[in-house]
């Protein structure tokens, strides 16, 4: 699958199957509730958070967060 197309269907609250260095990961839209739901689903997990990669320190924000005030953008 091309990253065009993958890219398409995460905006379109799609899951995609990603390769990382060590393994695959499922990804999706961290501030889709419906996406989060079904990745907790098929991963069979309900406790366990996941690990969600942001862009920007500013986007914590868009999760309910904020940094320490110790914490500095790099």
């Amino acid at each position: 699958m091309q990253k065009n197309n993958l890219h398409q269907i995460i905006l379109n609250d799609g899951i995609g199957i990603l390769p990382t260095d060590t393994l695959y990961g499922i990804s999706g839209r961290a501030l889709s509730v419906n996406v989060v739901e079904r990745i907790k689903k098929i991963k069979k997990r309900s406790g366990k958070p996941f690990i969600i990669l942001v862009s920007s320190i500013n986007d914590l924000e868009k999760f309910g967060s904020k940094p320490d005030d110790h914490v500095i953008e790099i």
